[in-house]
């Protein structure tokens, strides 16, 4: 992905698609955030993510802080997330409560998360 974009945002389809063939050219994806500023493309991967909810929360919330101390994202304007998952079917053969990554019957998934920042921009009220 260029680095420098001009007034063209990234769409979700470049995202996928990109996501795709790197899912097809190494088996995996590493988790990769992606973040759009007004006129920088910063791409980030993330080789271990945090393994409770909570902690990834504040995991991407640390992220952020430190990418606009950087000033590399100064006006946010999307924000991507690609990350792989499993999907498990429940069925009466299966251990209740069985999580999907240890099904041997798994399937693979790409999870692209998405977020586009929208300004609101104020307008001055003229008074009479």
């Amino acid at each position: 992905m260029p680095p420098e974009r001009e007034q063209n945002h990234i769409t979700l389809e470049e995202i996928i698609s990109n996501a795709k063939e790197i899912m097809i050219r190494h088996g995996k994806h590493v988790p990769t955030l992606i973040m759009e500023a007004s006129n920088n493309l910063v791409v980030t991967q993330v080789p271990s993510m945090p393994v409770t909810h909570g902690e990834r929360l504040e995991f991407m919330r640390f992220v952020g802080q430190v990418a606009a101390k950087s000033g590399r994202v100064n006006q946010l304007q999307q924000v991507f997330m690609v990350s792989e998952g499993w999907l498990s079917i429940a069925s009466e053969d299966k251990p209740v409560g069985m999580r999907p990554s240890q099904d041997p019957e798994r399937k693979e998934a790409l999870i692209i998360s998405g977020m586009q920042i929208n300004e609101q921009k104020k307008h001055p009220k003229h008074l009479r």
